[in-house]
This record gives structure tokens, C-alpha cells and sequence, in this order.
């Protein structure tokens, strides 16, 4: 056969000569048994052999030619094993692997020349081991290195050129770590990264030119950081720049020019941070963006002019924070803007007019805000909406709904959705299902009556 399975048994040796009778033999599993060693006698005969795995065994040493026997060898899976360092002789005999998985064992060095052996190495799985430290000498011969998985490792320093050896390199992988700060050294020789990932460290600055060596960058994952500000220089050299990820960080503000550097973002997340107001020159320099999230925030206000900067904005997610008001003309020049998000604020005020003017937009969320009335002018606006979500609002019915109520005639959904808090005679009622007359005797306007003697004012009921 072209494979054999040999998984989950107790096999704790493999005698010379054993596989000399399949020479045909393309694909091997050994994985969960209990070899603690690999010797250089172990595979001879499986000269054809493409894949072999070696996951959850005791592995702690391979012996120099282990694998000159293998030299077809594609995908070697060494995962779940003991291994503490890796040596420049381990994997001598492998010139055609592609991808070597090395995840989960107890590594705390890479030596000097450890893969010079493997020249066509596309895929290194290196998460979860004990690297503290990378050197600018552990990935030589790595020269067609596509993608390489760091994560889960207790990594606290990165020396300058450690990546001059993986010019190829496109997706780096760098998530759970202890960085604290990275520097402009850091990532030279990675003139063709494309996907960045360093969520879940301590980061909590980012040295202007660090990314002057990574042009071609198109996502950057900064996620659950200790950053604070974010600062002009940070983000020089990524004018390639689609995707930012910056949520889970306690940010407090954005200075005025820091994202002058990445006109052609795409995606911009801010979520969970601590912003408290938003301000006209935080988003200067995003021309071309299309997507920005500020969920759960702290945010109580907004200036005016403050998306100015962002035309081609299409989504807005502004969820769970406490704006209280959006300012008019806000969002006059989101001309391309499709969805609009702002559940759970505390809004009270909402500039329904300026939505004649937001011809794309599809979807507007307004549901579990402190919204109380709704004008005549925005039923024929929100009509044009396909999906409107304002429940979860405490309605007054009164006279000042009259207007909308008579326009209602449940074609739209929302037309059943907006329930009376005010007054309590009308309390849980449906807008839809009341009369105008019980909304017009809600109301009480002041009326001046004219005397010989001083004004008097007078409350009368709205007929």
C-alpha cells in the first residue's frame, strides 16, 4: 500500500531494516506511541516517502541522518514531543520538505544552521514551545520560508537581521508573547510581509520606523496590547496598509496626523479601548477607509466634522458606549455609508434629516437608546432604509408623534416595533395601534390670553 497507519499503539522502538520491504510506501503515521529517540537506521527503504507523522510520541532526540533515508519527504509532523533544542544536524536529508511542524514541545533554542538542510521550506510550526529569545542566526537556509508560527512562546526580544534569512516570508505569527515594545530592527529582511499578528502581548510602544521595513504589509493585528496612545510615526512605511487591528488596548486618544501614513486602510478596529470623545483630526489621512468599529467604548461625545476625513466610509459601528447626541451634518459626507450601528448609547437626539443625504445606507440600528420622539420627516427616510431597528426606546406617544403615527401603515417592519414607555395611559401600547386623538390629548400647550392686566397663561388641551 502507499500508506501505513500505525497510530495509537505502544510501539517504543522501530528496528533497522524495518520498512525495506515497502519501498512504495508515500505516506507513514507513528503518531501517539512511545519512541523516544529517532536514529539514523530507523526509515531506510522509504526512499518514496512523502509524509510522515511522528505526533504525540516522547521524542527528545533525533540523531544526525535520521532522515537521509527520506529524501522525497514533503510534511514531517513532530508535534506533541520533547524535543528541548533543535541542532544543525536533525534534518540533514530533507531538500524537498515543505512543511515541518514542530508545535508543542519544550524548545528553548534554534542552533545555527539547523535548517540549512531544508532549503524548500515553505511552513514552520513553532507555537507553543519555550523560545525566549530570537537570534538574528536561527532561520538561515529558510530562504523560501512563506509562513511561520511563534505563538504561545515567552519571546521578550527579537534581535536586529533575525529575519534577514526569510526574505519570502508573507505571514508572520507572533500572538501571546512577552514583547513589550517593539523597535525599528525588529523586523528588517521582510520586505514581502503581508499579515502581521502580535495580539496578546504586552506591547505598550511602538518605535516610529518599526515598520519601515515591511512595505508590502497589508494586516496588522495589534489586539489586546497595553498601548495608550496612539502616536504619529508609529505606523510609517505601511502605505500599504488594509487591515488594523487595535481592539482591547486602553487607548485614550489618537493623535491628529498618526494615520497620515496608511492611506489605502481598509478595516480599521478600535473596539474595546477607552476612548471618551472623538475629535476632528483622529481619522486625518483615511481617505479610502471603509470600515471603522468603536464598539464598547466609553464614548459620550462626538464633534462635529470629526468623520470629515472619511468619505468612503461604509461601515460604522458605534455600539455600546454613551453618546448622548449626534451632532447634525455628523455624517452629511458618508456618502457611501451602508451600515450605521449605535445600540445600546444613550442617545437621545438623532439628526433624521441628515439621512436624506445617505442614499447607500441599509441598515440603521437605533435600538436600546433614550430616543423619545419621532418627527414626521423621519418615517418617508427611514421608509427607504431596507432594515431600521428602533425598539427599545422610551416612546412618549403625545402630539408630538402625531405626525409619524398617521404616516404609519405597517409595510415596514419597525411600524410594529416602537412601544409606548409615556404617558402610563398608553403604556406598552404600540404606536400603530393608537389614535392620534389619545396622542393629541397627551399634549398641553401654553396659551397667552390678551388683557387689560398682565398676561396670564393659560393651559389648554390640543384639539
Amino acid at each position: 500500500p502507499a500508506y501505513n497507519f500505525l497510530n495509537d499503539n505502544d510501539i517504543t522502538e522501530i528496528q533497522a531494516e524495518t520498512f525495506n520491504s515497502t519501498p512504495q510506501l508515500t505516506r507513514l503515521f507513528l503518531s501517539n506511541n512511545k519512541l523516544a529517540g529517532l536514529r539514523s537506521d530507523m526509515f531506510t527503504g522509504l526512499g518514496n516517502l512523502e509524509e510522515l507523522s511522528l505526533y504525540s510520541n516522547n521524542i527528545t532526540d533525533i540523531q544526525a541522518g535520521t532522515f537521509n533515508p527520506t529524501p522525497q519527504l514533503i510534511i514531517l509532523y513532530l508535534s506533541n514531543n520533547k524535543l528541548t533544542n533543535l541542532r544543525s544536524d536533525m534534518f540533514t536529508g530533507l531538500g524537498n520538505l515543505r512543511d515541518l511542524y514542530l508545535y508543542s514541545n519544550d524548545m528553548t533554542d534554534i542552533q545555527a544552521g539547523t535548517f540549512n538542510s531544508t532549503p524548500q521550506l515553505k511552513n514552520l510550526w513553532l507555537f507553543k514551545n519555550t523560545l525566549a529569545h530570537l537570534r538574528s542566526d536561527m532561520f538561515t537556509g529558510l530562504g523560501n520560508l512563506g509562513e511561520l508560527y511563534l505563538t504561545v512562546n515567552p519571546i521578550n526580544d527579537i534581535q536586529a537581521g533575525t529575519f534577514n534569512s526569510t526574505p519570502q516570508l508573507t505571514r508572520l505569527h507572533l500572538n501571546n508573547n512577552k514583547l513589550t515594545g517593539l523597535r525599528s530592527d525588529m523586523f528588517t529582511g521582510l520586505g514581502n510581509l503581508d499579515e502581521l499578528e502580535l495580539q496578546n502581548v504586552d506591547i505598550s510602544d511602538v518605535q516610529t520606523g518599526t515598520f519601515n521595513s515591511t512595505p508590502q504589509l497589508r494586516s496588522l493585528h495589534l489586539r489586546n496590547n497595553k498601548l495608550t496612545t496612539l502616536r504619529t510615526g508609529m505606523f510609517t512605511g505601511l502605505g500599504n496598509l488594509q487591515d488594523l487591528r487595535l481592539c482591547n488596548n486602553p487607548t485614550i486618544d489618537i493623535q491628529a496626523g498618526t494615520f497620515n501614513s496608511t492611506s489605502q486602510l481598509k478595516h480599521l478596529w478600535l473596539d474595546d479601548n477607552k476612548f471618551t470623545h472623538l475629535r476632528p483630526g483622529m481619522f486625518t489621512g483615511l481617505g479610502n477607509l471603509e470600515m471603522l468599529s468603536l464598539k464598547n467604548n466609553g464614548i459620550s461625545y462626538i464633534q462635529a466634522g470629526t468623520f470629515n476625513s472619511t468619505p468612503q466610509l461604509r461601515w460604522l459601528y458605534l455600539l455600546n458606549n454613551y453618546i448622548q447626541s449626534i451632532p447634525p451634518n455628523l455624517l452629511s459626507n458618508l456618502f457611501q455609508l451602508q451600515v450605521l450601528r449605535l445600540t445600546y448609547n444613550n442617545i437621545t437626539m438623532f439628526p433624521f434629516e441628515d439621512l436624506a443625504r445617505l442614499e447607500n445606507l441599509s441598515v440603521l440600528s437605533l435600538e436600546n437608546n433614550q430616543m423619545t420622539t419621532l418627527p414626521s420627516v423621519a418615517y418617508d427616510l427611514l421608509s427607504s432604509i431596507s432594515e431600521v431597528y428602533i425598539y427599545n426606546n422610551p416612546w412618549q406617544c403625545d402630539c408630538r408623534m402625531v405626525g409619524f403615527r398617521l404616516k404609519m401603515t405597517r409595510s415596514y417592519s419597525y411600524d410594529d416595533y416602537i412601544t409606548c414607555s409615556q404617558p402610563d395611559i398608553l403604556y406598552g401600547q404600540k404606536l400603530i395601534d393608537t389614535s392620534s386623538e389619545h396622542l393629541m390629548s397627551s399634549c398641553e400647550e401654553p396659551t397667552t390670553v390678551l388683557t387689560s392686566h398682565a398676561p396670564t397663561t393659560v393651559a389648554t388641551n390640543i384639539t
